[in-house]
């Protein structure tokens, strides 16, 4: 009976990932197609992030998900995929907060408590500039929210899925636990997603290393979050993840890798002129490496960070 009923499932899931796909065909093909498509603005008015952290001109909603096309920004590496993990991770957890944002009457911080995401592609190729981020809201109470759903490449292959929470605040509560943390995010400008963190190696063992980074210039955080600069995890970890994968290529003489997942434990926002040390350890067997990671900030636990590299046999 009970395979049965997961047999279910998994027929109804294939089924709504056609349908999935089917809408996101029409957005691709169709220059003017705006069936059911939002403004960004209605969601820009609802969370506290912004340009150019926040990187939709366009969203639609099909049936209970928001779906928003992206194109590529961050340097690729020797990353194989359509987008890179990190910069999925960015997409879903600002798409994830818009899609739990619809059922609020006020505007609120989204804080990413943990996430799960796992690469559905185990294959080194990397295809088209364009990927398609489809996400719902999966629970809603006062306090807490979370979200789950895909990335789609350019060929409409299933690249990405994500699972994530979130914890919500008030601009008022928000504003008094992080007040020393304000500052004028007004002046700001570029785009620092499109760059590598300058992350500056420490130490380094045979089963580990030590990195800081050193960079506490606000406007790294531009647009995340406003009026309190703060650096996206998901951004440090890419720039984690390209920091480890450039000491595996060169170890085991490959010329590329997948990241096969990745886990976030998020205990603390990043503030860039705290002390942050990143202390990671890996573990090796054949051609897969799984990392361990713990961010700290000012000699506390911030962020715990588990994720796998595979790097071509």
């Amino acid at each position: 009976m009970r395979d049965k009923v997961i047999a279910q499932e998994d027929s109804f899931e294939l089924s709504r990932l056609d349908k999935i796909k089917a809408y996101l065909s029409k957005i691709k093909s169709e220059k003017n197609f705006d069936s059911q498509k939002l403004e960004t603005k209605s969601f820009l008015d609802k969370i506290c992030v912004s340009p150019p952290y926040f990187a939709f001109k366009d969203i639609y909603k099909f049936d209970n998900y928001l779906i928003a096309p992206v194109t590529l920004e961050q340097i690729m590496g020797f990353e194989s995929s359509s987008i890179t993990i990190g910069e999925a991770g960015r997409h879903f957890a600002i798409l994830g907060s818009c899609a739990c944002s619809m059922s609020e009457l006020q505007k609120k911080y989204y804080l990413v408590e943990k996430v799960h995401i796992r690469n559905e592609i185990q294959n080194f190729v990397k295809k088209g500039t364009t990927s398609y981020v489809v996400v719902r809201s999966s629970f809603d109470s006062k306090r807490i929210a979370g979200a789950n759903g895909w990335l789609f490449n350019d060929e409409l292959e299933l690249n990405y899925s994500i699972n994530l929470s979130y914890y919500k605040l008030s601009l008022e509560v928000f504003g008094k636990i992080f007040k020393r943390f304000y500052s004028d995010t007004s002046r700001f400008t570029g785009n620092p997603y499109k760059n590598y963190y300058d992350l500056e190696m420490l130490s380094e063992n045979a089963d580990g290393l030590t990195l800081t980074l050193n960079n506490n210039d606000n406007n790294i955080c531009f647009g995340h979050f406003e009026g309190f600069p703060s650096i996206p995890t998901a951004y440090l970890v890419y720039n984690i993840i390209h920091k480890c994968s450039d000491l595996i290529l060169k170890k085991y003489n490959s010329e590329n890798y997948i990241v096969e997942y990745a886990n976030l434990d998020l205990k603390k926002l990043l503030f860039p002129k705290c002390t942050k040390i990143i202390n990671v350890t890996y573990e090796t067997k054949f051609n897969r490496t799984i990392f361990q990671v713990t961010i700290l900030q000012d000699q506390e636990i911030a962020s715990l960070v588990n994720f796998s590299i595979l790097t071509k046999a």
